[in-house]
């Protein structure tokens, strides 16, 4: 854990990914009331809701070949997917590649950010990745930066989820692909089939050339 006055480590986080989140050493944040969620509505896969996630899709063929790039979104209270689509536009509902493959489920509970407004913290979530949105609706879109990875940062980083102020594309990819789950067989299939079939007729390969 971090000692008193350090700064907080960005994958400081239990196993369980409810408890997923940077703790702040900022007194602020331990005096802000608590918001919690009466009952949270559930994920359904059929049809693309994912309340309090991140969700992840492959990007081919990127995701072929290095299996944990991918096209990422966020989804407010209600698991409306918001993402990251091009130049000036998140798409609400829509997402670029159709259905998520995986998801990272957050906790709204764990919000420390004092300028978003909301009664609750399903409204704060909300406030959060309305914010994060509107930010990225005034920004170019480019491969490597801005992408829908920092999109998804960015609003995370308005909620200073965890108390933690400073998410960026490559933690976020690790946070979904260790903690991240599929969406059933379909999911796992679809993430992971591309990558694992490149690496077989590689393999065959190699084995072939090594008798010709």
């Amino acid at each position: 854990m971090v000692g008193s006055g350090a700064a907080p480590a960005p994958f400081d986080a239990p196993i369980t990914m409810h408890q997923v989140g940077i703790e702040s050493d900022d007194e602020d944040h331990h005096l802000a009331p608590a918001r919690h969620v009466s009952e949270r509505p559930g994920i359904d896969f059929q049809n693309n809701r994912f309340p309090f996630c991140v969700v992840w899709q492959p990007f081919p063929p990127l995701t072929w070949f290095i299996p944990w790039i991918g096209h990422t979104g966020i989804a407010d209270s209600t698991g409306r997917i918001f993402d990251f689509q091009g130049p000036y536009t998140v798409i609400e509902d829509d997402m670029m590649l159709g259905r998520a493959t995986k998801y990272l489920p957050l906790d709204p509970d764990k919000i420390r950010s004092r300028h978003l407004q909301g009664a609750s913290s399903a409204q704060l979530w909300d406030a959060g990745v309305n914010a994060g949105c509107c930010d990225y609706k005034k920004r170019i879109h480019c491969l490597i930066y801005p992408n829908c990875n920092h999109h998804v940062a960015h609003c995370m980083n308005k909620m200073e989820y965890g108390g933690w102020r400073h998410y960026e594309m490559f933690q976020l990819q690790l946070l979904v692909l260790l903690f991240g789950k599929h969406c059933g067989l379909r999911g796992l299939l679809i993430s992971l089939g591309p990558f694992t079939l490149v690496v077989i007729a590689l393999m065959v390969g190699l084995y072939l050339t090594r008798w010709s």
